[in-house]
């Protein structure tokens, strides 16, 4: 299985009141792997909008063992859990120090882009899910 790892470093921004990182940023880094781990693939969004493609989240979970705090230094590690005709589901792992301290995942929605921002849900493309189940 295939899985794609990103650093980071938890900034002043990234933190509450008491230091500790705050809950929402969890998703949104998860949404930062998630575009790395499409890379590493050979996917590229943006190919994919310019075709009227998108993989937005339906569905986002996150778990949190133990705290990130001010200027922590993490890692996620991203990889395919399950693929589906019209979605893919990714695991993602936040690690510091080597120990992990959240986990959780994304259900990527495969959709076509219509006019005036509607959009309506698509199987996968062939060519991309070949992408994905030859890394999972």
């Amino acid at each position: 299985m295939k899985t794609n790892k990103i650093a980071m470093k938890i900034r002043w921004g990234d933190v509450d009141s008491a230091g500790v990182a705050y809950y929402p940023n969890y998703f949104f880094w998860f949404s930062v792997a998630a575009d790395e781990f499409f890379k590493s693939i050979g996917i590229s969004l943006k190919d994919l909008l310019n075709q009227k493609l998108g993989f937005p989240t339906g569905e986002a979970h996150c778990r949190f063992i133990s705290p990130a705090l001010y200027d922590d230094d993490i890692e996620i590690h991203t990889s395919v859990k399950d693929v589906k005709k019209k979605a893919i589901v990714l695991e993602h792992r936040v690690y510091k120090d080597r120990v992990q301290i959240a986990d959780g995942f994304e259900v990527r929605v495969c959709v076509r882009l219509m006019s005036e921002g509607r959009m309506e849900s698509v199987g996968i493309p062939e060519d991309v899910l070949r992408q994905i189940e030859s890394n999972k």
